[in-house]
Order: C-alpha cells, then sequence, then structure tokens
C-alpha cells in the first residue's frame, strides 16, 4: 500500500508540473490580450482557490469558515477584476 500511494504521489506531481507549464504559458499569452493589471492577480486569485479545492476534495481537509469566506471573496475580486 505504500508504495501504490508513492507511485500516485509521483503521477500527481508530474501532472501538476505539466499544468503549471501550461498555466504560466497562458499567463504569457494573455498578458499581451489582457493587460497585467488583470491577469496577474486573477490567476494568482484562481491558483489559491484551486489549490483550497483540491485539498478540500481530493485530500478530504475541512475548511473552516475563515477559508471558505476566502474563497467566496476570491471568487467575488475576480468577478469585479473582470
Amino acid at each position: 500500500k505504500p508504495n501504490e500511494i508513492k507511485g500516485s504521489l509521483i503521477v500527481l506531481e508530474l501532472y501538476l508540473c505539466v499544468f503549471m507549464c501550461i498555466f504560466i504559458r497562458l499567463n504569457v499569452y494573455l498578458t499581451n490580450v489582457i493587460p497585467s493589471v488583470i491577469v496577474f492577480p486573477v490567476s494568482n486569485i484562481a491558483m489559491i482557490m484551486l489549490s483550497t479545492l483540491v485539498g478540500k476534495f481530493i485530500f478530504k481537509e475541512k475548511l473552516s469558515l475563515i477559508q471558505i469566506s476566502g474563497i467566496v471573496l476570491g471568487i467575488i475580486a475576480i468577478l469585479i477584476m473582470v
């Protein structure tokens, strides 16, 4: 069982590396299309929210009221900026 978990974590890390590569390329592309004042805050907030949701649903972490309100405020901030 520990070897299966270790193998799963390695695959997850590889997926995250590929995702981050695509994410960085998308940021570089969008800076030429959308003003960077919008692109970088939106992408940073989105990454924080994504990592929080991954922790919640994949790793079964319990979110506190402060964390839930932070996610809601992040979504509101993205909607206001766009």
